[in-house]
């Protein structure tokens, strides 16, 4: 066991404050938001973890079923959506101009491979984020590779949902009624679904 304690020991001496300490890391977010509105690095964390968890879900329905239920990949394209959304707030992106910018970078919708790059782009995304908000980087120096992969993120989205003949509209139509009805009068935490998540 000597090496594997001795490793775990040395990962803890190479581990940022920010990671190590609560009130480092909230100093470290309050400086990178000094020249941001306050609402930016809330959204941007939001986006970071839940486009990562949101891909899996997507990928896990889609590319590992071959009769997967088609409503519920327009649910589960929705919840990428919403979080797309967090990241556009975050980086003062409208939606219509992301989706814009999206549909030039289209993957070939042949390619069977636009839900793994999916989960590649958010990984990527939530990397940047990692680096601003544990390492020390400048929000200001990383928004513009932020901004890409969002775009890249969507276009991606946007290629699966081609591929599989579903309107983005009918995803957020979708998405906004699903919500609605979960959070009628506001976001409502102790709402559980049947998969008891969020």
């Amino acid at each position: 066991m000597g090496m594997y304690n001795r490793y775990q020991e040395f990962v803890l001496d190479v581990t940022s404050e920010n990671s190590k300490d609560l009130n480092c890391l909230i100093q470290n977010l309050k400086d990178v938001g000094s020249d941001q509105s306050d609402d930016k690095i809330p959204h941007l964390l939001t986006a970071a973890l839940g486009l990562c968890g949101e891909a899996a879900e997507l990928m896990k329905l889609i590319e590992f079923n071959v009769d997967y239920d088609r409503e519920k990949a327009i649910d589960e394209a929705g919840d990428v959506l919403w979080y797309i959304v967090q990241g556009c707030y975050a980086l003062n992106f409208s939606l219509f101009n992301v989706i814009e910018s999206a549909k030039r970078h289209i993957i070939d919708s042949e390619s069977d491979t636009f839900i793994s790059e999916l989960q590649i782009k958010c990984g990527e995304f939530a990397d940047i984020v990692k680096k601003v908000t544990l390492h020390g980087k400048s929000f200001t120096s990383k928004r513009d590779d932020l901004q890409n992969k969002l775009i890249d993120i969507t276009a991606c989205l946007l290629t699966e949902l081609d591929f599989t003949d579903i309107s983005i509209e009918n995803v957020m139509q979708m998405n906004i009624e699903k919500l609605s009805a979960r959070h009628a009068t506001g976001f409502n935490k102790d709402y559980k679904s049947d998969s008891q998540d969020g």
